[in-house]
């Protein structure tokens, strides 16, 4: 199967860790809008025009499957008829949630979901930004100046990749799920094959070593 893989930035990570730890024999194409990071402060219509731009890139590869893996973007998607279904972590992350958990999120997730009827959600606006620049310092200290409650799921993919400082710091219970969410892609026999479009491919090639990731430049 080809499967496409849409997100701004550094938040894919985990995702590709699970398809490689998990085996996910499939090609995969990964979409990152670089160039518009950070997602979460964008505006509902600058954000509808890079979710259709990004779809129509998807498209040209005639994927089987798209995953939004971006909760921001995931925020518009429509019923809008696309030649190949459709799946996102916000999607996942609201069906399979306790119910005592507080969605922590970027500014626009949390609109969304607030607009939604949604009570139990939090917005840290700069964390993403901090996260996809390695600031440690900025990260530590957003996160110990909250006060969390006693649960919260963590719905920007940028943030998993700091969940040991959320548990340290945040002094709360931190769930994600990308490992579940991965066991739900389909596996086919052949070869895993990844095609990782970045304009940043130094960065990536310090989380990945594998034979199977091919990086080119964004058209």
């Amino acid at each position: 199967m080809k499967i496409v893989l849409i997100d701004s930035g550094m938040g894919v990570v985990p995702f590709i860790r699970e398809i490689l730890f998990q085996e996910k024999r499939n090609t995969y194409i990964l979409l990152l809008k670089e160039d518009a990071f950070p997602l979460g402060n964008k505006s509902q219509e600058d954000l509808q025009h890079i979710y259709r731009e990004m779809l129509q890139k998807a498209a040209a590869f005639h994927p089987d499957l798209v995953f939004i893996a971006c909760n921001t973007l995931s925020t518009m998607i429509t019923e809008e008829f696309y030649p190949f279904p459709i799946l996102s972590v916000l999607q996942y992350n609201l069906l399979h949630r306790e119910k005592n958990v507080t969605i922590v999120a970027t500014l626009a997730t949390t609109n969304y979901l607030r607009s939604r009827g949604e009570k139990n959600v939090l917005a840290i606006p700069s964390l993403a930004n901090d996260i996809e620049q390695g600031n440690f310092y900025n990260i530590i200290h957003t996160i110990k100046e909250i006060s969390f409650p006693e649960k919260i799921l963590l719905a920007c993919t940028h943030y998993p990749l700091v969940k040991f400082l959320f548990k340290k710091y945040g002094k709360c219970d931190v769930f994600s799920f990308e490992k579940e969410i991965i066991q739900n892609f389909p596996s086919a026999e052949e070869k895993m094959t990844i095609h990782f479009y970045t304009k940043r491919k130094e960065i990536y090639q310090k989380f990945f070593s594998s034979e199977d990731i091919f990086f080119s430049e964004p058209s």
